[in-house]
């Protein structure tokens, strides 16, 4: 950790040092790539009070807190969890009003790394509950992001109109997280034309 002196303050290993051991079990996947956790999760700077902190607020919502000047985590005051949660709700409608205003550099149907704060925002403005978001999200619920396809030849020659098939399809990623959101701020998604995948999305949240 680097404090605003440029002085090496200290080293914190996350899943070790500021995860618990019922977080790094319940949430953290061993994979052959390592260690799983970060999707959905914002890593931002701040200045609450004068404080110089880091954030991470995994997916699951616990945020991680570090004193950048002394290179400590440190727990949220109550005056700090507001002065958070404000930012991350400001910058979530930030997001997606962007979103909404440049749509068609990025709601192409190709992967593109503009979709993933996209994606992080319309995810967090169900967690933080913002209705602010509510125009954006709906605006953006029919979005053609593909997250995620799978192709394959079993079920050659079967017919399945009208139906998801199994074997080859396309994850809507963003309509998901959106339509996710908009049931946690009591919204209704509207169902579009959406046969080639799948809407039984599901996220943790605390």
């Amino acid at each position: 950790m680097i404090s605003p002196e440029e002085k090496t303050t200290g080293c914190i290993d996350i899943l070790r040092d500021a995860m618990t051991e019922k977080e790094r079990s319940d949430y953290v996947a061993d994979t052959t790539a390592g260690p799983m956790w970060a999707g959905r999760s914002a890593w931002y700077f701040s200045k609450p009070e004068g404080q110089h902190l880091f954030v991470i607020r995994p997916w699951w919502g616990r945020r991680i807190v570090v004193d950048i000047s002394s290179g400590r985590l440190i727990r949220e005051t109550p005056d700090t969890r507001r002065a958070l949660t404000v930012q991350e709700s400001q910058k979530v409608v930030e997001v997606l009003e962007s979103a909404v205003v440049e749509r068609k550099k990025w709601d192409n149907g190709e992967c593109c790394d503009r979709v993933f704060p996209i994606s992080l925002a319309a995810y967090l403005a169900g967690c933080l509950h913002v209705e602010a978001a509510i125009p954006y999200l709906e605006s953006l619920q029919d979005s053609s992001f593909s997250g995620s396809s799978t192709s394959g030849g079993l079920g050659y020659g079967v017919d399945f109109s009208g139906e998801v098939n199994p074997h080859s399809y396309s994850t809507y990623t963003l309509r998901q997280i959106i339509r996710f959101s908009m049931r946690k701020l009591g919204r209704v998604p509207k169902f579009g034309s959406s046969s080639s995948a799948h809407d039984g999305f599901s996220l943790e949240s605390r």
